[in-house]
């Protein structure tokens, strides 16, 4: 079952990232962030990798520069800069989706033949100013 969620405020999205964390995460989980630039899926992450780790939200970036950052368990991959999904395989970052730690990807799209099935997808919209919709599916 989708499921879709409005977010009225960055401090809302951070909440959702909690949330989302608090009901979803399991070892092993690959969750896809998609939306455009600026929609608030970093603000999201930092909620959700927060409330996975002993990390302060505003301690955790964007790895756009690095592609990869990881709290412990928990691995942020920023792929705006990545061309293809041959670069990210052949830097042995797809390994991570099978080591039972948990893989938070922006920009999925840019490999999305390497997800596993078993990926968990989410969409962020933007609606207005500070409103947005959260897109996902219930089933993971």
């Amino acid at each position: 079952m989708q499921v879709k969620e409005i977010v009225k405020s960055p401090e809302e999205m951070l909440q959702f990232g909690r949330d989302f964390a608090k009901k979803h995460a399991k070892p092993n989980l690959v969750l896809a962030l998609s939306g455009d630039l600026g929609a608030g899926k970093t603000t999201f992450l930092k909620g959700f990798i927060s409330e996975l780790t002993d990390n302060d939200p505003n301690a955790i970036q964007s790895p756009t520069f690095l592609y990869l950052q990881s709290y412990g368990h928990v691995h942020h991959f920023d792929l705006y800069r990545i061309h293809n999904s041959s670069q990210f395989e052949s830097a042995g970052f797809a390994d991570y989706f099978h080591s039972g730690g948990i893989c938070c990807i922006e920009w999925a799209d840019r490999i999305e033949s390497l997800l596993p099935k078993t990926t968990v997808f989410l969409d962020i919209a933007y609606l207005g100013p500070t409103l947005r919709q959260c897109t996902f599916n219930e089933a993971v």
